[in-house]
């Protein structure tokens, strides 16, 4: 089963992995020894906009590689938007 990981998640795992909850890193683990660890394209977008607009929620990393490379190297799976909303939610997305 797939682990899919928000942005913060990412964020917090690529600068500061203390910030995640124990649990948080267990899925990771679990994630990373089964090769099912996710993303919603979304979060590569929100990261993005992160950095053009300087908007600082993480620390030491100035780049964008060093978390580019933690998702190649642990073979993310990235998932469209509505994949990831039903995974999450248990249903279909409705738009309304």
């Amino acid at each position: 089963m797939l682990t899919i990981c928000d942005t913060h998640v990412i964020l917090f795992w690529a600068d500061r992995p203390d910030r995640l909850s124990v649990s948080a890193q267990q899925y990771l683990d679990e994630g990373i020894a089964a090769g099912e660890l996710a993303c919603a394209a979304i979060s590569l977008w929100e990261i993005a906009v992160l950095f053009r607009n300087l908007t600082r929620c993480i620390e030491s990393i100035h780049t964008l590689s060093p978390i580019i490379f933690l998702l190649v190297k642990n073979n993310f799976v990235l998932c469209d938007n509505i994949t990831a909303y039903e995974f999450i939610h248990g249903n279909s997305y409705v738009e309304e």
